[in-house]
């Protein structure tokens, strides 16, 4: 069984701009989109396969998030709350993947995240918060049963880690401003790192 779904609404609020556009094709797939008082939040989900979740929540800012789901039983859920220009960009092809993405951000500040998983049993817990600046977050999987917990907490910082081959553990949190860090793990590589402002 194939299902094809597409969803485009306007609420009526003058202030409010909101844009969800869904294609599903596949059995027992879940799509849920909440974009409550939005203000110009974008939702663009194309999901292939089966027994696939994805949930969105989108509140208050000027936000984006295209996602793209490829296999069975993948699962995402993405919330994006507060001012800011934040987006999110998140693919993931294979099987049992798991993604939750967290973005928040107060007046004047924002925050940019891309994921890519590539391969089955994926962890990406993904977590930002900025203040005053943008915060930019990458992490691409490439491989079979990594897991990456990212936080940032602060403005202005950078991080971005890739996992080649399975089995790989990250666990990496920016508390303050200015931070960058760019890591690659493979072999099944375990680390834990927190950077804070000096």
């Amino acid at each position: 069984m194939t299902a094809l779904f597409l969803l485009t609404a306007f609420p009526t609020m003058a202030v409010a701009q909101t844009t969800a556009t869904i294609i599903s094709r596949g059995t027992g797939n879940m799509v849920r989109v909440d974009q409550s008082t939005a203000v110009a939040a974008l939702v663009d989900i194309e999901q292939i396969g089966d027994a696939g979740r994805i949930v969105v929540a989108q509140a208050g800012g000027a936000h984006r998030a295209m996602i793209k789901s490829t296999g069975i039983a993948n699962g995402i859920a993405a919330t994006q709350s507060g001012a800011g220009v934040n987006h999110a960009r998140l693919s993931t092809s294979g099987n049992d993947n798991i993604a939750n993405v967290e973005q928040q951000a107060q007046a004047g500040a924002g925050n940019g995240l891309s994921l890519e998983q590539m391969g089955s049993a994926n962890v990406a817990n993904l977590t930002q918060l900025a203040y005053a600046g943008i915060n930019d977050m990458v992490l691409n999987q490439y491989g079979d049963g990594n897991m990456a917990t990212l936080s940032q907490n602060g403005d202005g910082n950078q991080l971005s880690l890739t996992q080649n081959g399975n089995g790989n553990n990250a666990q990496l949190n920016q508390i303050g401003n200015g931070l960058a860090l760019g890591l690659t793990q493979s072999g099944g590589a375990t680390i834990a790192i927190t950077q804070t402002t000096p």
